[in-house]
């Protein structure tokens, strides 16, 4: 009976834990910098964003997930969702009715920010989410 009531006890200590796989890409790098013009045009009410990145197994991901918060893991000003495509070997991010290549396991594609979500946003919180839902560490880069 002792055993039992120690078997139940360890079966619901596991099961009340939340164990969630992680995805095996990892990302080696990411940037979020300002651009100053898009072909030739500036703009006053909004700014334009590179996210540059680089991970080790784009053709394992499926999309790339950006959000704009006032704490860690919040979206709270804003979220960006651009989905990665793979067709004939080449790795593809589309995001906003644009499609930017992933070359040499780095990609990049542009963002736009109002001037009243640039002034909400403390925290840029960034992660992908592979082929089989999966999701990377999240990474956190502070405004």
């Amino acid at each position: 009976m002792k055993k039992m009531r120690i078997l139940i006890g360890v079966i619901i200590t596991i099961t009340s834990l939340n164990i969630k796989a992680q995805s095996s890409i990892r990302l080696m790098d990411l940037i979020v910098e300002p651009v100053v013009s898009i072909n030739g045009q500036n703009y006053s009410d909004s700014y334009e964003n590179k996210v540059g990145f680089k991970i080790n197994k784009p053709e394992n991901a499926s999309q790339l997930v950006l959000r704009l918060g006032t704490d860690k893991g919040l979206s709270d000003v804003k979220e960006i969702i651009a989905s990665i495509t793979h067709v004939e070997g080449q790795d593809i991010i589309n995001y906003n009715g644009q499609q930017y290549p992933i070359r040499n396991k780095e990609g990049a594609f542009l963002i736009n920010i109002t001037t009243a979500e640039m002034q909400s946003i403390k925290v840029y919180t960034f992660f992908i989410v592979d082929d089989q839902n999966e999701e990377t560490v999240h990474y956190y880069l502070n405004k």
